[in-house]
């Protein structure tokens, strides 16, 4: 479960909104895999005509994921919630703090200086803020709950 930090106002979003979310992504990730099946075969069709073990080699590996979505492996999965991920990331989100009307910029935190990548991560070190561009409110993402 996750928990937020809101800075300056309000509270965080609600559970539903999580679930939304992870509905959102997987859908977005469905799609993300119907336009890599598209692009990957229409490229084959020309690769065909090439003799190559290199090419043999990428028409067998891509040909294992042409497939719905819903059938691929978890790991595979992974690969097109990373683009997903990437679309959500650039959505405009509006201002939850105090609703002002601002989008939210994300502004990456500067690491402490005793961070060890292996040692200590908990998400917090490295989960950018939000910032509000209109009221300067910041929306923090605090840990994971256990």
């Amino acid at each position: 479960m996750l928990r937020r930090r809101v800075i300056a106002g309000s509270t965080p979003a609600p559970s539903i909104m999580k679930k939304n979310y992870n509905k959102l992504r997987e859908f977005l990730a469905d799609i993300e895999h119907e336009q890599w099946m598209s692009f990957t075969t229409s490229i084959a069709k020309e690769l065909v005509l090439v003799d190559d073990v290199v090419v043999d080699s990428i028409l067998e590996r891509w040909q294992k994921n042409w497939k719905p979505y819903k059938k691929l492996s978890e790991d595979i999965k992974d690969k097109d919630r990373e683009w997903a991920d990437k679309i959500l990331d650039s959505l405009p989100i509006r201002c939850p703090i105090y609703q002002c009307g601002g989008f939210m910029a994300t502004k990456e935190r500067k690491l402490p200086k005793d961070f060890i990548e292996g040692e200590h991560y908990h998400g917090d070190d490295q989960t950018p803020d939000l910032i509000c561009d209109n009221c300067g409110g910041i929306y923090q993402f605090v840990r994971f709950k256990k």
